[in-house]
Protein backbone atom coordinates (compact mmCIF):
# COMPACT_ATOMS: atom_id res chain seq x y z
CA UNK A 1 0.00 0.00 0.00
CA UNK A 2 1.23 3.39 -0.55
CA UNK A 3 2.50 5.73 2.05
CA UNK A 4 1.26 9.22 2.66
CA UNK A 5 2.54 12.35 1.17
CA UNK A 6 2.00 15.81 2.96
CA UNK A 7 0.52 18.46 0.68
CA UNK A 8 -0.78 20.77 3.06
CA UNK A 9 -3.36 22.09 0.72
CA UNK A 10 -7.08 23.61 -0.13
CA UNK A 11 -8.69 21.06 -1.83
CA UNK A 12 -10.15 23.63 -4.34
CA UNK A 13 -10.79 25.11 -6.91
CA UNK A 14 -10.36 28.24 -4.96
CA UNK A 15 -11.08 31.55 -6.77
CA UNK A 16 -12.28 34.52 -5.92
CA UNK A 17 -16.99 34.47 -6.19
CA UNK A 18 -17.77 37.79 -6.59
CA UNK A 19 -14.84 37.83 -9.25
CA UNK A 20 -16.20 34.67 -11.25
CA UNK A 21 -19.78 34.99 -10.76
CA UNK A 22 -19.48 38.44 -12.24
CA UNK A 23 -18.29 37.15 -15.28
CA UNK A 24 -20.31 34.40 -15.63
CA UNK A 25 -22.94 36.35 -15.38
CA UNK A 26 -21.82 38.48 -18.47
CA UNK A 27 -20.70 35.62 -20.22
CA UNK A 28 -24.66 33.62 -19.69
CA UNK A 29 -26.23 37.17 -21.13
CA UNK A 30 -23.30 37.73 -23.90
CA UNK A 31 -24.57 36.61 -27.62
CA UNK A 32 -21.30 37.59 -29.60
CA UNK A 33 -18.74 34.96 -30.05
CA UNK A 34 -15.48 36.75 -29.36
CA UNK A 35 -16.63 38.27 -25.98
CA UNK A 36 -17.79 34.90 -24.80
CA UNK A 37 -14.13 32.88 -25.76
CA UNK A 38 -12.58 36.79 -23.79
CA UNK A 39 -14.63 35.70 -20.71
CA UNK A 40 -14.00 32.08 -21.20
CA UNK A 41 -10.29 33.24 -20.81
CA UNK A 42 -10.79 35.48 -17.83
CA UNK A 43 -12.25 32.71 -16.16
CA UNK A 44 -9.54 30.20 -16.94
CA UNK A 45 -6.64 32.30 -15.65
CA UNK A 46 -8.44 33.07 -12.39
CA UNK A 47 -8.77 29.80 -11.96
CA UNK A 48 -5.22 29.21 -13.09
CA UNK A 49 -3.89 31.45 -10.42
CA UNK A 50 -4.77 28.78 -7.43
CA UNK A 51 -2.65 26.00 -6.98
CA UNK A 52 -4.72 23.36 -5.15
CA UNK A 53 -5.51 19.60 -4.09
CA UNK A 54 -7.99 19.66 -7.24
CA UNK A 55 -6.11 22.20 -9.97
CA UNK A 56 -2.66 19.49 -9.42
CA UNK A 57 -5.15 16.66 -10.41
CA UNK A 58 -5.12 14.60 -7.52
CA UNK A 59 -8.88 14.48 -6.61
CA UNK A 60 -9.14 10.84 -8.34
CA UNK A 61 -11.35 7.87 -7.10
CA UNK A 62 -9.02 5.93 -5.45
CA UNK A 63 -7.40 8.43 -3.34
CA UNK A 64 -7.68 8.76 0.48
CA UNK A 65 -7.65 12.44 2.02
CA UNK A 66 -7.03 13.44 5.36
CA UNK A 67 -8.40 17.03 6.40
CA UNK A 68 -6.61 19.27 8.72
CA UNK A 69 -9.40 18.22 11.84
CA UNK A 70 -8.34 14.92 10.85
CA UNK A 71 -11.34 13.62 8.91
CA UNK A 72 -10.84 11.34 6.24
CA UNK A 73 -12.40 10.52 2.82
CA UNK A 74 -11.65 8.39 0.28
CA UNK A 75 -12.72 10.01 -3.00
CA UNK A 76 -14.81 7.59 -5.08
CA UNK A 77 -17.00 6.92 -1.65
CA UNK A 78 -17.12 11.18 -2.25
CA UNK A 79 -16.84 12.38 -5.82
CA UNK A 80 -14.12 13.87 -7.18
CA UNK A 81 -15.73 17.21 -6.78
CA UNK A 82 -15.98 17.28 -2.89
CA UNK A 83 -19.52 15.53 -2.90
CA UNK A 84 -21.56 12.68 -1.67
CA UNK A 85 -23.37 12.88 -4.62
CA UNK A 86 -23.66 14.26 -8.16
CA UNK A 87 -24.66 17.69 -6.94
CA UNK A 88 -23.90 18.36 -3.05
CA UNK A 89 -20.50 18.81 -1.68
CA UNK A 90 -19.39 17.08 1.87
CA UNK A 91 -17.07 19.93 2.38
CA UNK A 92 -15.89 23.16 1.17
CA UNK A 93 -13.41 24.15 -1.78
CA UNK A 94 -11.40 26.05 1.30
CA UNK A 95 -10.75 22.75 3.74
CA UNK A 96 -7.53 21.82 4.07
CA UNK A 97 -5.87 18.60 2.52
CA UNK A 98 -3.26 18.22 5.36
CA UNK A 99 -2.28 14.42 3.41
CA UNK A 100 -3.35 12.49 1.07
CA UNK A 101 -2.33 8.62 -0.46
CA UNK A 102 -3.86 6.28 -3.69
CA UNK A 103 -5.31 2.95 -1.91
CA UNK A 104 -6.47 1.48 -5.24
CA UNK A 105 -6.29 2.62 -8.97
CA UNK A 106 -9.36 2.20 -11.97
CA UNK A 107 -8.74 -0.07 -14.53
CA UNK A 108 -8.23 2.04 -17.58
CA UNK A 109 -9.72 -0.75 -19.67
CA UNK A 110 -13.37 -1.16 -17.21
Amino acid sequence: MNKWKNINLPFGPIYDNKSIDKKFGILRNTKNKNDQEKLNNDINELYDGMDSFYKRKLNIPGTLIETEDGEQFLIGHVNAMRGICDDCTEFESNTIVKRYKIVWVKNKGK
